[in-house]
């Protein structure tokens, strides 16, 4: 360089230090030199890339911190963030972390941290050791951290019935409050539920299912906090049902219902109040064809006695269904299981508290429907043994006599059973027991004798009874 020029342009080397100096010397006589009067440092830059404002990272979601270095730094990166504005500085790295090759971008994986906050910053620094040469870079501007909702149920298409309770779930990261809430009309407007706090993994909340009609339900979870709530929110895919619940509780399936019974009732409990009026039917093929009972209003809790159940001709049902059906939307109902339509029996006269007495003649009476031939018998005993008194006799006829033997053991606690021949369970008893009495008649004195006082007369009689 020209000794006479006064002035050097340097380009900076790659040599970031402290107590540095500069020394001239002549080049034709080295022992003529000058070096700093004072030593002089070298330092580099380092500029944060990314986040570097206005984004929004995920709590436990993973996100990448971008720096580039200018300079050689030796040793490691300092990975900062601040959680709220003029707050301290919380560590991300673990201080492992190398700062990076000179104006290379430079990547670090963060883990985003449960600290929920709108104005969040990251601050990079250089680690040399010296404020002289030691340089950092913060966000430019603030950042969101915020949470994040999955629904996983209601998420469409689910029948709910009103009145039950239902357990809400979804999948969260991050701790915030929130709201839920409802749509009857797929979205369009919303009725709030209730709020709770979201907390890291499955959260449940138990909901008692609204009085509500309606095929176009949509469930909503958001944070309720004004700067998340357009950011942080869930809602059903799609759509689901809630409508009123109709349980049939007589009769049930597999039970036994007897034909053309005046007083066996259709019962059912009805939850909500969005269905004014029910159809009751029935069907004999499993539900291949449905006839009509009755158009029924309802109310809570509801009972409608059919007054004839159907005569099954020839042989008893075993396949017959009822159902209960909303008469504005036939798509919300209900269908017992399959249950029987039996032959029906039931023992008129003797019926319980009658005296009849021991060879006399008896006329026993039943109702029947449905029923060919029936087997009628009696008990002495209330029922613990069974005498035959014809074992097969035209149910039709309704009545048989019955020509009490004169040995009949006399007994207080009698009953008369009919039963059908072909099926022995359907049958009836007296509903209560009755008295076969001993048959006692005197026949001397009769018929005006004249007996003489003082004198001795046999009395007799005539006993049947064994």
């Amino acid at each position: 360089v020209d000794a006479s020029s006064g002035t050097y342009a340097w380009t900076i080397p790659d040599d970031i230090g402290i107590n540095l100096t500069a020394n001239i010397s002549d080049t034709a006589n080295p022992s003529v030199f000058d070096a700093s009067n004072n030593s002089f440092s070298i330092k580099g830059n380092i500029s944060l890339l990314q986040p570097n404002g206005n984004e929004n990272l995920t709590v436990n979601s993973p996100y990448t911190i971008q720096w580039k270095p200018i300079g050689t730094y030796p040793g490691t990166v300092k990975l900062e963030y601040q959680n709220a504005t003029g707050g301290s500085w919380i560590r991300i790295d673990d201080n492992t972390t190398a700062i990076g090759v000179d104006n290379l971008t430079q990547n670090y994986t963060w883990q985003v941290p449960d600290d929920i906050c709108s104005t969040v910053k990251v601050r990079v620094s250089t680690q040399f050791g010296n404020s002289i040469v030691d340089v950092n870079s913060t966000s430019a501007a603030n950042f969101k951290i915020i949470g994040n909702i999955s629904l996983i149920a209601p998420n469409g298409n689910e029948t709910l019935m009103a009145g039950d309770i239902y357990p809400v779930q979804w999948e969260s990261n991050g701790t915030f409050p929130v709201n839920l809430s409802y749509s009857i009309n797929g979205g369009g407007s919303w009725t709030w539920i209730n709020s709770t706090t979201s907390t890291p993994g499955t959260n449940t909340y138990n909901w008692t299912l609204p009085d509500e009609k309606s095929f176009g339900c949509r469930l909503n979870i958001t944070d309720n906090r004004s700067t998340y709530i357009t950011l942080v929110k869930d809602s059903s895919d799609s759509n689901f049902t809630i409508r009123p619940n109709i349980t049939i509780s007589s009769p049930l399936g597999g039970g036994r219902v007897p034909a053309n019974d005046t007083n066996y009732p259709i019962r059912w409990n009805y939850t909500g109040s969005k269905t004014p009026t029910v159809r009751v039917e029935y069907s004999l093929n499993d539900g291949g064809a449905w006839s009509l009972i009755n158009d029924v209003a309802i109310t809570s809790n509801s009972t409608l006695t059919w007054d004839t159940w159907p005569s099954v001709p020839g042989a008893p049902v075993s396949i017959a269904r009822l159902r209960i059906s909303d008469v504005g939307n036939v798509s919300i109902n209900t269908t017992t299981g399959r249950f029987n339509i039996t032959g029906n029996l039931r023992v008129i006269s003797p019926n319980g508290g009658n005296n009849w007495l021991v060879g006399t003649n008896q006329t026993i009476t039943w109702f029947t429907s449905t029923v060919a031939n029936v087997n009628i018998s009696y008990s002495l005993n209330n029922g613990s043994t069974w005498t035959v008194i014809n074992s097969s006799y035209p149910a039709a006829s309704s009545n048989i006599s019955w020509p009490i033997a004169n040995n009949t053991v006399p007994s207080n606690i009698a009953l008369i059973k009919v039963m059908d021949v072909d099926y022995e369970y359907v049958n009836d008893t007296s509903n209560t027991t009755f008295n076969l009495l001993r048959n006692l008649q005197v026949n001397a004195p009769q018929n005006g004798n004249v007996v003489i006082a003082e004198e001795p007369y046999t009395i007799t009689w005539t006993s049947k009874g064994g």
